[in-house]
């Protein structure tokens, strides 16, 4: 609920603006190694393409919504 009223709180001041939450996925990285044993995930310029995107097809009032790196909305 914080990232959310935050959304609407900005909306007031920067009505342009957008706040979502952005889910990467598993990205091969030092800290993921210790949860999957294995690099399993994606490298990180793969993660950040595919985030940058899902911003990119977000319509303005999908503002303070959660996401996957698809686009994909996931639940709170």
């Amino acid at each position: 609920m914080l990232f959310k009223a935050a959304a609407i709180e900005v909306a007031h001041i920067h009505p342009q603006a957008m706040l979502v939450a952005l889910h990467p996925g598993t990205v091969n990285s030092a800290l993921s190694v210790p949860f999957n044993g294995s690099e399993i995930g994606r490298p990180a310029a793969d993660a950040a393409g595919d985030m940058l995107r899902a911003l990119d097809g977000l319509p303005e009032e999908e503002t303070g919504g959660f996401y996957a790196h698809s686009g994909d909305k996931l639940p709170w």
